[in-house]
Parts: C-alpha cells; structure tokens; sequence
C-alpha cells in the first residue's frame, strides 16, 4: 500500500504531496489517535506509552531518553506517595533540572502505593502532545471486587486510559489562555456563523469547567473527529475494543 506524505516546500501547492512506493518508506507503526495530521510526542513510539506494571515495594529504575529536538522534559508517576523521594517525583526546577534533547535521566523510587495509577510530562503541555501512560503497582495478593453482596475474583483485566484531546494544538491553547483568544479556539473567521466558542461552566466570569474545545475522547490509542460518525455509525469507526465473555467478571 502506498503512502503518500505531504510537500513541506513553501514554494508548492498547499495539497501537494509524494507517493512512497519504495520499501524503505514503510512504516512499522501508525498512531491513529483522533485520524487527523497532528503533531504528537510518543513514548518508544506509542501514544499513550504502554502500561507499566510492577510489583510492590519493589525499586523501581526509571530511565528517561529525551529524543525531542529542542524541548526540555520530566516526568511525573502520578498517585506514588514516594516518602522519603520526594525529590524524585519529575517536577521542573524544583526538585530536578529538566532534561535536555538528546540526553538520559534516570528516575529511583520504590513503589510504595498499590493500584492503578499514570505517569505523565511535566513540563508545559507535555501530557496534551501524548506524553503519558498507565503505572500498575501489585500486590500478590489477588484483590476481588466487591459486586452487590459478593466479592467476585476477576477472570482478567483491561487497563483503559481515556484522553481528552483538543482541537487546537496544547501549545495554542496555552498561548490563547494567555492571550486572551479562546473565544477563537474554532477558528477566527466563524463568528458570523455563531461558531465562537465558550466555556461549558463558569462562575464570576470564570471558567471552571470545559475550558478547552475538544474533538474527541481517546480510548487508549482510538478515537475520532467527525461527531457525525460516532453518532450515527460508530461500528464503521476503528475503535479500542476489549473481548468479554457472558457471565464472567472483568476489572477495567
């Protein structure tokens, strides 16, 4: 199947693209997301990064290779009490100089909180541009789920990380917090259409809920764009799916 990749010569036509027909050019990944040309940061080349899952109490070495050409980061395990470590929970310029492109850092922690938890940047819109992933801690002891009156044992379980994700660009929306410009998240040009966009709660003249337009609610890797589809063929929509049995027990 060939691939086609879009002309970024300034000099070419807005649509111009290339047809890659040649093997080298095969792509031994592809990140569906929302289905749209978007930028993102991968973490070994998925967004979100794959489930880490250890056990508890046990030491945990996190090593982290900044690939980004010219950004900073860090990264934060998101729910980990960390007592004693707290100099080891990824937060810039206060417990840790970022880390520069092209350079490693390693993280030190025991995994002392059980459960579900995430990891994520934490560094500007590092989680908006995919920078995240789930963090498991384990105990050996298999926890049942309290159902009605019994405590069931489940069969298996999934791990779904939802996401919201946005319309414009995290950087954007940064900036148009600042300046002052969300009112054009859908564009500059749709005012006379009724199209500015507003947020969802407020309270004396606040934002305190919805403050950001977004496009779809990512379900692991898969979402959508056009609300049409999800609302009148979401079957024809390359959706996360996870396989379940009747009459069995599974903790998501």
């Amino acid at each position: 199947m060939p691939w086609n990749v879009r002309d970024s010569d300034q000099e070419k036509a807005c649509e111009a693209s290339n047809v890659w027909n040649s093997s080298y050019y095969n792509l031994t990944s592809l990140l569906q997301l929302h289905g749209l040309h978007q930028i993102v940061h991968s973490i070994n080349g998925k967004v979100p990064g794959d489930p880490i899952v250890v056990p508890y109490g046990a030491e945990i070495i996190l090593t982290v290779f900044n690939q980004l050409l010219s950004s900073v980061i860090t990264l934060h395990v998101h729910g980990l009490d960390k007592k004693g470590l707290w100099y080891t929970d990824g937060v810039g310029f206060l417990q840790q100089c970022p880390i520069p492109p092209k350079t490693k850092y390693q993280y030190r922690f025991i995994a002392d909180t059980p459960g579900t938890h995430w990891f994520h940047g934490h560094l500007g819109m590092d989680k908006g541009y995919g920078i995240l992933g789930a963090f498991i801690v384990k105990t050996e002891k298999k926890e049942k789920v309290q159902i009605k009156d019994k405590e069931i044992l489940p069969s298996r379980e999934y791990v779904m990380l939802l996401q919201d994700w946005t319309i414009a660009s995290s950087n954007y929306i940064w900036f148009a917090q600042r300046w002052r410009t969300m009112k054009w998240q859908w564009g500059f040009d749709l005012e006379k259409l009724g199209r500015c966009w507003a947020p969802t709660r407020t309270y004396d003249f606040g934002a305190i809920g919805g403050v950001v337009a977004l496009r779809t609610l990512l379900v692991n890797e898969h979402g959508w764009h056009d609300q049409a589809d999800i609302l009148q063929r979401p079957e024809s929509l390359p959706l996360e799916t996870f396989k379940i049995r009747k009459g069995m027990f599974y903790k998501i």
